[in-house]
């Protein structure tokens, strides 16, 4: 009678861990896309395509990065009312706000003047970042193909495409 018990009391407890293991799972949030605004899509464009993409119930994480002179548009003195809105309802579905700082600095904009929740990126080839600029500990995505897409869109002055050609002796002057 007491090993039956004792059989009944460890596949119960084998259920139970069983049971917080899959909760633990489900809790987790799935990884989304990447959506990259100012190369060849504006941040609305790229906000509302991730929004349309990831409805409320969706329950997935995803990036939204923003690169070249749309990045002012992520300043507290850039951003219109309907930005904000449409920034807001990204972050409340999963969306992580980023911004290249090789932008930042181009544009002349301080970690303090960005948007709150939005957050500073250093790309491939990028300055050392600034010791007094908030640090994110916000992972990026574990997908790999998706953390290069978000690097190589904010790398100094490279763009996106997947190769890079070198240049030309005839665009080195003849040099090599």
């Amino acid at each position: 009678m007491k090993r039956e018990i004792r059989g009944l009391s460890i596949f119960l407890l084998l259920i139970c861990t069983i049971g917080s293991l899959s909760a633990a799972r489900s809790e987790e949030q799935e990884e989304g896309e990447v959506y990259v605004a100012g190369q060849n899509f504006t941040l609305e464009q790229a906000l509302n395509q991730a929004l349309a993409e990831n409805p409320p119930d969706a329950r997935r994480r995803f990036w939204v990065v923003v690169s070249g002179r749309d990045a002012v548009l992520l300043t507290k003195a850039g951003a219109n009312p309907g930005l904000l809105e449409s920034i807001e309802r990204a972050r409340r579905r999963g969306g992580i706000i980023y911004v290249c700082q090789s932008d930042m600095r181009a544009q002349g904009i301080k970690p303090s003047g960005l948007i709150p929740g939005v957050l500073p990126v250093q790309g491939f080839g990028g300055a050392a970042a600034d010791a007094n600029a908030p640090q994110s500990d916000t992972p990026l995505p574990r997908d790999l193909q998706h953390a290069r897409l978000i690097l190589r869109s904010c790398a100094d002055n490279a763009p996106v495409e997947n190769s890079v050609e070198p240049p030309s002796a005839a665009e080195t002057g003849g040099a090599q």
